[in-house]
């Protein structure tokens, strides 16, 4: 039996994320999260919200006017997820 990829499968429904989340936490408080899946998926999860209220704020902003204000609220969201992305090593250029 095959291995379904990432991309064959359906997204989680609201109470499989919930459940996740809750397991998550519960690992973290415990300090039994040796392989760190407890911290990513919260952190993943964090994440997520945020990049979908960019998408949503994005779209408005698109859509509706392309106020000024809202430019600076997006600029102010990119900055927070730019300062808030997986740390990667430094490569040399």
């Amino acid at each position: 039996m095959e291995t379904p990829k990432l991309g064959d499968e359906l997204p989680p429904t609201e109470a499989m994320v919930q459940t996740a989340l809750v397991a998550a936490g519960k690992m973290r408080e415990m300090a039994v999260d040796p392989h760190h899946l407890g911290y990513v998926a919260l952190y993943l999860h964090e994440r997520n919200q945020a990049l979908e209220r960019f998408a949503r704020d994005a779209d408005r902003y698109f859509r509706f006017g392309q106020d000024d204000g809202d430019r600076r609220a997006l600029m102010r969201q990119l900055e927070k997820l730019a300062a808030r992305a997986i740390r990667r090593p430094e490569t040399p250029v």
